[in-house]
């Protein structure tokens, strides 16, 4: 058969021994430590689906109903499953104590049958078998904790560094709850239905785990509420990449040259990025300067240029284009800014709109 994953140790020291060999057999009314000794070996050898099959097989040998028990996760059946199997193999030496745990199991998985039956569709279940490990270590707490008759603090954080962490805690609390309140309801004498499942305790013994229940349920609440949520990784803004000049002037409208005053646009793709453009309209004779916002540059779109500075550009009228449009064409940038300068027509906002009419002089 093959050799299902270990499960690790709890901090006690019937789980730090491992065992091999055998199926563990003895003779005489069973004791607490050969029990412990039996689930531990079958917990290292067998997965839990071995164990819900065992408990399956004894209550069809019992004559007493299954339907139902399918639906409930493998890790539940954990200890009940390995004394069913125990008993199937004809070990019927267990003690009172012990059989009266077996039946109060059994009883309890009852209960989540009827459960199952009546929220089919309910998503806590199918999240439980998403972190079905954390659940069957929650689980193991829970036996150490029936098997000790106490609470341990120290065992508990060992399970905890193992995998239960705040969602494993939530979703098992919901099960601890409803054992916790068996108990109860077991030791207050007005339910006997539930008090017969307990006969093999004693109310004091039944008290006791029901407190120490209480303890590793306040445990897990606290861990519930101060598990700090993982920082999430702030994903770094996208940034966007210019288009190439080439797809900025596609749809630039221009007039290529001008016959009347001789002068020629250059090519339009140089005014993407630049920080200065002179622009002419021939018809109307006026010239325009814009001045790049900030080292960016300028972008087209359509027809317009964008990404200039509203204050320091502007638009006046020519009244000799041929001396001041030699002076921009051929002069510096210092020139060009003192040839507008000079002009006494007036100064109006420049738009960056251009069509069929504008010469693009030069850049800068």
């Amino acid at each position: 058969m093959a050799r299902a994953k270990k499960l690790g140790a709890t901090a006690t020291a019937m789980t730090e021994r491992q065992f091999i060999g055998p199926e563990p057999i003895w003779e005489g009314l069973s004791t607490e430590g050969q029990l412990k000794d039996y689930y531990n070996w079958c917990n290292y050898r067998f997965e839990y689906s071995v164990a819900k099959t065992s408990l399956i097989n004894y209550l069809k040998a019992n004559n007493r109903p299954i339907d139902g028990f399918q639906s409930i996760p493998d890790y539940e059946f954990m200890t009940v499953g390995w004394t069913a199997r125990l008993l199937l193999n004809g070990q019927a030496w267990i003690d009172e104590e012990a059989m009266g745990r077996f039946n109060a199991k059994i009883e309890y998985l009852y209960t989540r049958i009827g459960i199952a039956r009546d929220e089919p569709r309910k998503t806590t279940i199918k999240y439980a078998d998403k972190i079905s490990p954390g659940l069957e270590l929650c689980e193991q707490m829970f036996d150490v904790i029936l098997n000790t008759k106490e609470f341990d603090e120290d065992v508990f954080v060992t399970y905890k560094a193992r995998g239960i962490d705040s969602k494993v805690a939530e979703a098992y609390l919901p099960t601890l709850n409803k054992a916790i309140e068996e108990m109860d309801m077991a030791t207050s004498g007005k339910h006997p239905e539930i008090t017969e499942g307990y006969a093999n305790y004693k109310t004091e013994t039944l008290r006791g785990l029901a407190y120490c229940m209480s303890e590793y349920r306040d445990a897990l609440g606290v861990l519930v509420k101060t598990e700090e949520p993982k920082e999430k990784k702030v994903r770094a803004a996208r940034i966007k990449r210019p288009k190439p000049a080439e797809k900025q002037v596609k749809k630039l409208k221009y007039a290529k040259t001008d016959d009347k005053y001789k002068i020629t646009s250059i090519d339009p793709r140089k005014v993407v990025g630049a920080s200065e453009v002179w622009l002419f309209n021939v018809v109307y004779r006026k010239l325009t300067v814009l001045r790049a916002i900030d080292r960016g540059g300028f972008t087209i779109k359509g027809s317009t240029i964008y990404g200039f500075d509203e204050k320091n550009s502007g638009t006046k009228r020519v009244r000799k284009p041929e001396v001041v449009l030699k002076e921009i064409i051929d002069g510096g940038k210092v020139s060009a800014r003192r040839s507008f300068e000079a002009l006494k027509t007036d100064h109006v906002t420049a738009k960056g709109r251009v069509n069929e009419d504008v010469v693009i002089l030069r850049v800068f």
